[in-house]
């Protein structure tokens, strides 16, 4: 029940962790299917994990007059990717502040998806382009995900220390599998694939790693950890 609890918060206030949540829920499940009271736990936490995002939903519709889900800024996050600018923010561009305050919140998101819909269709080989760039940046920084620390130095340095923690988190997978802790490395492998898409289609920052970090860490810091003590184990012989 605690579990759901947290899973709900953890949902309610990031909503792309829904990716995460879900895959593991699914994963529990997958390993527990034979255990019938693990299952009633299981479908127990997800049906409390819901209760608060089915009262924010609840709220949205009360006061929009509409269905919108956690968020309604999607279609704001891609057009931001999409100009790579802050300037397509309301807060950043006057004359997006006056289009949001005529439409109103709701309206105006629905606006800003639609022109970014179109022109991904009008430009999908730009956009195409775009997306791997950012897939690049995601794991090894440089100019589409800048690191602040020593602001223009440095930056080599800084980028081999942001691509660590996801060569880490490949040897770490590796050694799952050669563990024979396959069920393990799959759920690995299916976080660290999905959670970033959201932002490869829409834009990337170095805090949106944040949340996956110590995953990676953990898994990089086990692979590293191994690796000295065959190391070790080598030179004693």
């Amino acid at each position: 029940m605690g579990f759901g609890l947290f899973t709900g918060v953890l949902v309610l206030t990031e909503p792309v962790c829904l990716t995460v949540v879900g895959l593991s829920f699914l994963w529990v499940a997958w390993r527990l299917h034979t255990n019938s009271s693990a299952i009633k736990l299981i479908i127990l936490s997800a049906f409390i994990a819901a209760v608060l995002p089915a009262i924010w939903v609840t709220r949205n519709r009360v006061v929009f007059g509409q269905m919108v889900f956690l968020r309604s800024g999607f279609g704001l996050e891609l057009a931001k990717g999409i100009l790579e600018s802050e300037m397509a923010l309301p807060f950043r561009n006057p004359e997006e502040t006056r289009r949001y305050q005529k439409l109103g919140e709701v309206n105006y998101m629905k606006v800003r998806l639609a022109e970014a819909k179109l022109w991904v269709r009008q430009h999908p080989k730009a956009y195409l382009k775009k997306t791997t760039a950012r897939m690049v940046g995601w794991w090894s920084g440089g100019k589409h995900i800048p690191i602040y620390w020593f602001y223009g130095k440095y930056r080599m340095a800084k980028r081999v220390l942001f691509a660590l923690p996801g060569v880490g988190c490949i040897a770490g997978i590796i050694l799952l599998f050669r563990r024979k802790n396959n069920a393990y490395a799959i759920l690995a492998i299916s976080i660290v694939a999905v959670y970033p898409v959201v932002y490869y289609l829409t834009h990337i920052d170095v805090r949106q790693r944040a949340p996956l970090e110590p995953f990676l860490v953990v898994l990089a810091v086990e692979a590293g950890i191994t690796a000295l003590r065959r190391l070790k184990l080598k030179r004693s012989r």
